[in-house]
């Protein structure tokens, strides 16, 4: 496994200020010594003019130097330097590079343009070691130096920075006068027989110099040293050493050498060995440094691979690591021959502890969930947290086959004990796809028949497994095309809303209709709902769907009515789905339904499934009396089916309940069915509600309804679904209607639609 090391630490953009405001402060020393040393010479201050007395004073010409390298260093130093600001500031650095040149060239050309005899000329005859005033032939260098660096000090030479080339070159030159005057040593800071550089010059070099360098804390050699990287380290270590442990050495070299305290070939061996001793001592504690460093970084980097392959939250490896290991373990099946499996595991209940309890539980059941699928497993095997609440096995050893379903049923065995979680005791069943490599299989594809086999799992009732075969990977693709083609359906407008006639059981008339979604396929025709609404529900498909047919089965009921049947208080049932009844926008929509196509609520009945009335039941008493105060009726639907507390349904605010076609289909036979509806429709009638049979295809079951009080039915019988107006508004009764319609009472076989 590959591991990339991380860039080289920088310098954090705090030190990077603190550096740029180091070099605005040094920018205006050389402007008060100039200022300084041209008042000394006005007023002739001889203190100001040399520092020491005795010691050379600094040409006028020199202080004219530091005061325009002082105001281009203040100018280019800024974080943010603008263009014109940044021009003038070269203009004042080439001012001081000419001065140093033109110096330079009277020194070595007939060219003389006097120069530094320009300012205070009648009082720089005087005598500065048997010389008149002049400035220093290195003095100029360094102007020369300098101002080009200031000039350069944002152009960069392929991976080099000049500037800071020319501003070391003129800060060791400023360094080896001061030098010399510790020792006493004017070769130091005298070129032949010119006039010395004066000691204050010297110095007032090294501050630009350094102040140039901190100009740009991110270029070139002051990046690295800056930086917090094995390299800036050990230049912030040596460099004191390079320069003071020389210096040092020399400065007692040449005291014993003055004093004649050692023999000359005794002396040089002592300066040897104290060299090698140092600079061992010194290489030494760099090297201990860098190799803790190194330490540290080679830790980083474990670390930093650590993470990127293993899932934060339960330290199992991640997706990533998984997917290379299986891609390795199918490079080896090619050889041996073995056959690899893969379990996919999913949290049957995770969403509902995540949501009911927070998201702290819900963490803390994946960490204990990862604890005890890891408990499970066999020598070899590896567990990893792929998303959310998904995890994965790969068993790669000869045995995998046999093995992976008896490690399900293992791992079914362990989630059906409860999870301690914090104050909490939680359950979470999980359900398993099995899915074992093929032939030139890959990860992504074994990973994927892993998941389809899952997902199969959870649709036949969850806390289960099922393994993978080639069948429900086209059952997915299937899915998958058709989840493309009802989105593009919903886009075209290719969906139906069908009408099925409710009629009163004892007279035969029609009281209302309910509005049905149907899918008209260009190419396949008319789509059954059992075919997509279940795939509207999973992908949320189902709310855009449910608002249209809302509005559309209203605004058609308001027409219809006043086009065929204005005496007749026609009654408009709309389903709604689980997801769309626990949106918080629900009663704003079905308000805004009412209002924009004008029918009166009293005509809308709005129906929930039992199941979903009984999903939080406090939560569907409170959204049922908002949907109250609009006007609107409210219906049960499919009742008999789920899980009713009694307790709770005489709190619904509710006004129909109807019976599933499932009870309605054995009534005629007195068996249980007839005995159920029974049951159904005295509880209804007990707790002052109205019911309605589904279902309804046969004379038998009409007369049965009847007979047992059932006040309305709906089914095959009375009427198929339509999607135009249908003849039942405009003619007799709702059987008679039928029967002309579609030659009903229907056959045996007859389906209803619902």
């Amino acid at each position: 496994m590959a591991i990339i090391s991380p860039e080289p630490a920088k310098a954090s953009p705090r030190l990077a200020r603190n550096v740029r405001a180091m070099s605005r402060a040094t920018a205006v020393i050389p402007i008060v010594v100039g200022v300084l040393v041209l008042f000394g010479w006005s007023a002739d201050i001889e203190i100001l003019k040399r520092i020491v007395p005795g010691l050379v004073a600094m040409n006028p010409m020199t202080a004219i130097g530091f005061i325009f390298l002082g105001v281009s260093l203040a100018l280019v130093s800024r974080e943010e330097v603008g263009k014109t600001r940044h021009r003038i500031g070269e203009a004042f650095a080439l001012i001081a590079s000419a001065i140093g040149l033109i110096k330079i060239l009277a020194l070595i050309t007939p060219i003389n343009l006097h120069i530094d005899q320009l300012l205070f000329a009648g009082k720089l005859g005087g005598s500065d070691f048997g010389l008149p005033n002049q400035m220093a032939p290195n003095t100029a260098l360094n102007f020369l130096l300098l101002g080009l660096a200031v000039m350069n000090i944002d152009r960069r030479l392929s991976r080099w920075w000049p500037s800071q080339f020319l501003t070391i070159a003129a800060a060791m030159s400023s360094l080896l006068a001061l030098m010399g005057y510790l020792y006493g040593v004017k070769s130091f800071y005298v070129i032949g027989a010119y006039i010395p550089m004066a000691l204050h010059t010297a110095g007032t070099f090294l501050v630009v110099a350094v102040g140039v360098l901190f100009a740009r804390p991110s270029h070139g050699l002051m990046a690295v040293f800056l930086s917090e990287s094995s390299g800036g380290v050990m230049l912030r270590r040596l460099l004191p050493a390079v320069l003071i442990i020389p210096a040092a050495l020399g400065w007692i070299r040449h005291q014993a050498y003055s004093a004649r305290l050692v023999d000359p070939e005794f002396e040089m061996w002592l300066l040897v060995i104290g060299l090698m001793t140092l600079f061992l001592l010194l290489i030494g504690w760099s090297g201990r440094l860098l190799f803790r460093l190194d330490l540290d970084r080679a830790e980083a980097e474990r670390t930093l691979s650590y993470q990127a392959m293993h899932d934060a939250l339960t330290q199992l490896p991640n997706r990533r690591l998984f997917t290379e290991r299986l891609e390795e373990e199918i490079a080896r099946t090619k050889k041996s021959g073995n056959t690899l499996a893969v379990l996919f595991l999913d949290l049957d209940l995770f969403k509902v502890v995540n949501d009911s309890l927070g998201h702290v539980v819900g963490d803390q059941l994946l960490i204990a969930a990862g604890e005890r699928i890891t408990e499970n497993l066999g020598e070899g095997d590896l567990a990893a947290r792929i998303s959310g609440d998904e995890f994965t096995i790969l068993l790669c050893d000869a045995k995998a086959r046999e093995r992976a379903a008896d490690l399900a049923k293992k791992m079914l065995a362990a989630f059906g004990f409860p999870f301690k979680v914090g104050p909490h005791e939680v359950f979470s069943t999980v359900s398993i796809g099995i899915a074992f490599s093929e032939r030139d299989d890959s990860p992504v594809n074994l990973i994927r028949h892993s998941d389809i086999a899952m997902y199969q799992a959870k649709t036949r009732g969850k806390a289960r497994y099922e393994i993978f075969d080639p069948t429900m990977d086209l059952a997915a693709i299937r899915r998958l095309e058709l989840e493309t083609e009802l989105r593009r359906a919903i886009e075209e407008g290719e969906l139906r809303v069908f009408y099925q006639p409710e009629v009163e059981i004892e007279s035969g008339n029609l009281v209302g209709m309910e509005a049905l979604v149907r899918w008209e396929h260009p190419e396949r025709g008319l789509v059954s709902p059992t075919e997509f609404i279940a795939v509207a529900e999973e992908t949320g498909l189902i709310l855009p769907i449910g608002r249209w047919v809302m509005y559309e089965a209203c605004r058609q009921a308001k027409e219809w009515q006043e086009k065929y049947r204005p005496d007749l208080a026609l009654m408009v049932s709309v389903n709604l789905s689980g997801r769309h009844f626990q949106q918080a926008t629900l009663i704003d929509e079905v308000s805004e339904v009412l209002k924009k196509t004008g029918i009166s609520p009293a005509n809308v009945i709005l129906e929930i499934t039992e199941s979903v009335a009984m999903e939080g039941a406090e939560t569907t008493i409170e959204i049922l009396t908002k949907l109250k105060t609009l006007g609107v009726s409210l219906a049960i639907d499919d009742f008999g089916t789920g899980f009713s507390s009694l307790s709770y349904l005489k709190r619904f605010p509710v006004d129909l309940l109807k019976i599933d076609k499932s009870f309605v289909d054995g009534i005629a036979l007195e068996g249980p069915d007839s005995a159920i509806v029974e049951a159904i429709i005295a509880l209804g009638h007990a707790l002052g509600l109205k019911v309605i049979a589904e279902g309804v295809e046969t004379t038998a079951q009409v007369d049965q309804l009847r007979a047992l009080g059932s006040e309305l039915g709906q089914g095959y019988f009375y009427g198929k679904p339509l999607n135009s107006a249908p003849i039942l508004l405009s003619n007799g009764s709702a059987n008679e209607a039928a029967q002309r319609e579609s030659g009903l009472p229907a056959p045996p076989a007859a389906k209803s639609s619902r």
